[in-house]
């Protein structure tokens, strides 16, 4: 059973949409929960640029559509019809399968190197991660300044 790639809920029948990696990291919604989320396991995350960087732009890298529901779908700018019909279109075939990462990831020694395929979608991303980040940053102060008070 296909789940949603986001909130990982099971998808039944032909529920949900077919989004691309450009879509999906242009969200800051979407950006903002990934990140809580994470960070839930990765207490260090948002102290750590080079851990944040990692998971960033892995999640960047995906190069597979991304299945979405419609409890997720509102985080996320895109022609509704159209991501069915593609969902749909991609249960029966399979295709496509790959094309959609908004960067490639690699190696230099120890280094991770992340390559812009898509620089719109790059810029994108970056800017929605900083707004996130920037967000998630403002909530967690004025938390300690309503805890102090």
């Amino acid at each position: 059973m296909p789940r949603c790639d986001i909130c990982n809920q099971e998808l039944t029948g032909d529920e949900g949409y077919l989004l691309t990696t450009a879509q999906v990291t242009a969200s800051v919604v979407c950006w903002k929960s990934f990140i809580k989320s994470t960070a839930k396991q990765m207490t260090e995350l948002l102290d750590n640029s080079n851990l944040l960087s990692r998971v960033v732009f892995a999640r960047g890298s995906s190069d597979s559509p991304w299945q979405v529901c419609e409890a997720c779908s509102p985080m996320f700018e895109f022609d509704h019809d159209h991501a069915h019909s593609e969902l749909i279109r991609f249960r029966k075939t399979g295709e496509p399968s790959a094309g959609f990462a908004v960067c490639q990831l690699s190696f230099q020694g120890r280094d991770l190197v992340a390559d812009p395929l898509d620089m719109p979608a790059w810029e994108k991303m970056l800017e929605s991660v900083n707004a996130a980040i920037k967000e998630i940053r403002q909530e967690l102060l004025q938390h300690s300044v309503d805890e102090s008070e």
